[in-house]
C-alpha cells in the first residue's frame, strides 16, 4: 500500500525483469538479426532474473516493514530516527525496484538490516551516533546539492550516481560494521 497500486507495481516488477532479462548489459540490437540473436540470449535469462529480482524485493519489503515498525516505537534518539526515516524513504520508495541499479540488489537487503542494526546499537551507542550522523548529513547534504545543480544543468554524473552507492557503504561502516 505504501509503494501504490499493486498493479503499478507488479508492472514495475515486470518491466524491471524484462529489461534486464532482454538486455542486461548488452547493447540496444539495432538490426533484425541482432534483435533475434537478442531475444534468444534473453530466453535463458527470464527465469533466473526472475527469481532474483522477486527473492531481493520480497526480503527488501519485509525489512523495510521491520524499520518503519521500529521507526514508530519512542526513543530518546531522535536524530537517529529522523535520520533513517529520511534515509529508508530513499532507498524504498515508489519506483525504488526500477531506480536500484541492478548491481545494488545484492546489497539493498545489507542497507536496510544495517539500519536495524543501528537501532540496536543506540542504547550504548548514542555520542558516537551523533558524531557519526553529523558526517553523513553533511555529505548526503553536499550530494543532494549537488545532484539538484546538475538536474537544472541536464548533466548526468554516473560519477554522482555511484557516490550515492558510496554514501550507503559509509552508511554500514559507521553504524553496522559487522555486516561489511
Amino acid at each position: 500500500r505504501a509503494f501504490g497500486h499493486a498493479e503499478a507495481f507488479f508492472a514495475e516488477l515486470a518491466d524491471t525483469i524484462a529489461a534486464r532479462a532482454c538486455l542486461g548489459d548488452d547493447e540496444l540490437p539495432r538490426t533484425q538479426k541482432a534483435f533475434e540473436k537478442q531475444k534468444e540470449r534473453a530466453k535463458p535469462r527470464i527465469a533466473p532474473v526472475a527469481q532474483g529480482l522477486l527473492k531481493s524485493v520480497e526480503e527488501c519489503l519485509d525489512l523495510y516493514q521491520q524499520v518503519q515498525a521500529r521507526l514508530a516505537q519512542k526513543s530518546p534518539f531522535v536524530h537517529a530516527l529522523k535520520d533513517e526515516q529520511a534515509h529508508l524513504s530513499r532507498l524504498i520508495h515508489p519506483g525504488f525496484i526500477h531506480a536500484t541499479p541492478w548491481d545494488r540488489w545484492q546489497h539493498l537487503p545489507r542497507y536496510l538490516r544495517a539500519i536495524l542494526r543501528r537501532f540496536d546499537k543506540l542504547p550504548s551507542a548514542g555520542e558516537r551516533d551523533s558524531r557519526h550522523t553529523a558526517i553523513i548529513q553533511d555529505l548526503e547534504a553536499r550530494y543532494q546539492e549537488r545532484r539538484a545543480r546538475h538536474r537544472k544543468d541536464g548533466i548526468h554524473d554516473p560519477l554522482l550516481d555511484e557516490f550515492r552507492w558510496h554514501l550507503e557503504e559509509l552508511r554500514v561502516s559507521l553504524f553496522a560494521q559487522e555486516l561489511k
